[in-house]
């Protein structure tokens, strides 16, 4: 394209043309025949990073990536062949970066028709191919976000009927997971309408919801929601969280399928249930608190000893649901808490304390236990309160009723025994007096044995009291076990012996010192082998074993082949007034106190007692074991 030149009226049209050339904002570039540039306006410099002056003479592939040459001479291969055309272009600018142009480019003929150049206006497109390449950039960040979403998404679009009506929307988009959600690929579900691919849109009411997001702009957001469809011929039930915004004439939307959240919060919730109802149908109070002392769960009990339902209990501290209580009370209360869940996992802590309550206080048994996360983290302390004010009750009148009794026995034993000593007396006379005449000496005789065996029944009832009542006195001194254990056992030999029993000693070879009243201690021996003689039958044997054992006690079994014991009765024979002869007859005699009398003194030593019995008819076993003192030196 040359600038026009002529005479008259030519130079002041010459000199419009080419400030408007010079001025122009796009580029405009004239080449010769051979490439050669004949012109460039002050635009076309600038875009290329050049002055015009400093294009003039050089070739426009100068201009041009290497890459570009060969596809670059074809169109001006183009242009000589007289060929316009319209494309964009890519030039190297001075600095070596690109410029794209959209070139209008058209051949320069000479008055016989002969190619002599060609001319070309040249658009700047650098910032609209920026814009295009971070559109697409932007596009591709889209595509690779949303495809890597695990929620669904999808884009759709509206379709309108004739009056302007939504009819339907028109699938633009899905990303992986909505095409898998779908059961179907993309290609089979872009293009087509969302009540084709699932109709019961319509019905469930999810197509007049997005309907209302296009038109009104407002966003749309349900959680769980239920919805029911055929899909690539599967039926299929299903929960959702879904989501969606207005985009243009149409909407954007996420889901997410929550079928088995659902499915898991419907469980959990049916176990809540079910423990509530495990919970509330205890009579014992049942609670959950968190760090804080405030209430996470209560049962029926709670409520109804607060007289407040649940919802005024749940978030709440013990202090702002017992008001009465003092502040004393509720620190220990919350100290009790601490102290239960500082407890290793599995341990408990169990008291009894008084509580407070709208009905006045009430005693209760206390069981508290650290509640912990599945992490093992303390989460807060469970509790279980147990009313036991009527249990206490009669706790304390069978207490008191024990008590009277124990002082009755006293009383009675105490009036029994006093004429005891004239009998005794009279005996004594008659036996003085003589007369040896075979009836009279066996009703004296037997009048003799009769109150012996009364003021040893006697005394056995009279220690059973005071033991009971803390009343007995023990004169303890440092005395040896073993030397005692003998001596009772020899002096009653003679009445095993005479019974027709057996009696075996197996002692240690030295003393086994304890600290303990020796008269007492004799009586604990004499007692258990009575009990063994008068319950063995003739034939029988008695063993008496003594020994060291390695826990540092001393270790003393007495051990019969009397009648046994059921085991039932093993767990009451150190009853007071327990026999395991119990039949009407009563034909072995006795209170059933010796050996409760046993395990009352053996306690006050500091000692324990047991019985054991394979069965009835196996004999029975007392085991005493007493506490050692150190042997003395020298």
């Amino acid at each position: 394209m040359a600038l026009p030149s002529g005479d008259g009226a030519g130079p002041r049209q010459d000199d419009r043309y080419r400030r408007i050339v010079e001025t122009a904002h796009n580029g405009i570039w004239e080449i010769a025949a051979d490439g050669a540039t004949l012109y460039a306006n002050p635009r076309m410099g600038e875009m290329l990073g050049v002055t015009p002056e400093e294009m003039l003479g050089r070739s426009t592939f100068d201009f041009v990536f290497p890459e570009d040459v060969e596809k670059g001479m074809v169109y001006f291969a183009l242009r000589r062949g007289g060929d316009r055309g319209t494309f964009k272009w890519r030039f190297r600018r001075a600095d070596g970066s690109e410029l794209w142009t959209l070139a209008s480019c058209h051949p320069v003929l000479d008055a016989d028709g002969s190619f002599i150049g060609a001319a070309g206006i040249f658009s700047d497109l650098t910032e609209q191919r920026l814009a295009e390449e971070r559109l697409r950039a932007s596009e591709e960040r889209f595509r690779a976000s949303v495809d890597t979403l695990l929620d669904c998404f999808g884009i759709y679009s509206a379709v309108r009927d004739a009056q302007g009506r939504i009819a339907d929307f028109r699938t633009e988009y899905l990303n992986d997971a909505a095409c898998h959600n779908n059961r179907l690929p993309l290609e089979e579900q872009v293009g087509r309408t969302l009540l084709q691919l699932m109709p019961n849109h319509r019905s469930t009411g999810l197509f007049d919801d997005y309907c209302r997001v296009v038109e009104t702009g407002e966003p749309f957001s349900k959680e769980t929601v239920f919805y029911e469809d055929d899909y690539a011929g599967e039926h299929l039930g299903r929960w959702f969280d879904i989501r969606a915004n207005r985009l243009g004439d149409g909407f954007a939307v996420a889901w997410r399928e929550v079928t088995e959240r659902k499915r898991a919060e419907t469980e959990l919730r049916r176990q809540h249930d079910l423990l509530q109802a495990v919970l509330d149908s205890t009579s014992d109070i049942v609670f959950v608190k968190d760090t804080e002392g405030r209430y996470l769960l209560v049962n029926h009990a709670l409520t109804e000893m607060a007289e407040k339902p649940a919802e005024e209990i749940l978030g709440k501290p013990d202090g702002d649901l017992f008001p009465g209580e003092s502040p004393e009370r509720l620190r220990q209360v919350g100290e009790d808490d601490r102290r239960a869940m500082a407890l290793p996992e599995g341990e408990l802590l169990r008291f009894e304390e008084e509580v407070v309550t709208p009905r006045g206080r009430r005693h209760c048994l206390t069981t508290k236990a650290a509640y912990h996360g599945a992490d093992g983290r303390v989460l807060g302390v469970i509790g279980i309160v147990r009313d036991i004010t009527e249990r206490k009750l009669v706790e304390d009148t069978l207490r008191e009723a024990d008590r009277r009794k124990d002082e009755f026995l006293a009383m009675l034993a105490h009036e029994l025994r006093n004429p005891l000593a004239p009998i005794r007396n009279s005996v004594e006379i008659l036996r003085l007096l003589g007369g040896e005449q075979p009836l009279m000496k066996q009703a004296r005789d037997t009048i003799d044995r009769q109150v012996t065996h009364m003021s040893r029944l006697l005394d056995d009832l009279l220690d059973v009291s005071r033991v009971a009542r803390g009343k007995i006195r023990l004169h303890q001194e440092r005395c040896d076990l073993a030397r005692i254990v003998w001596q009772t056992a020899e002096d009653y030999r003679g009445t095993l012996e005479a019974g027709g029993l057996h009696i075996g000693l197996r002692m240690p070879a030295g003393p086994l010192w304890v600290t303990g009243d020796p008269v007492r201690l004799a009586q604990v021996v004499s007692n258990v082998l009575h009990n063994s003689g008068k319950f063995t039958e003739p034939g029988g044997a008695v063993t008496v074993t003594l020994e060291e054992a390695p826990d540092g006690v001393a270790d003393l079994r007495i051990r019969d082949t009397g009648i046994g014991m059921e085991p039932e009765m093993v767990a009451r024979a150190f009853d007071t007034f327990s026999q395991a002869d119990s039949g009407l007859d009563r034909s072995r005699g006795g209170l059933g106190l010796g050996l409760a009398l046993v395990k009352g003194l053996v306690e006050l030593h500091g000692g324990t007692a047991a019985a054991s019995s394979p069965g009835p008819g196996q004999g029975t076993e007392i085991a005493i074991r007493l506490p050692l003192e150190p042997t003395p030196l020298g």
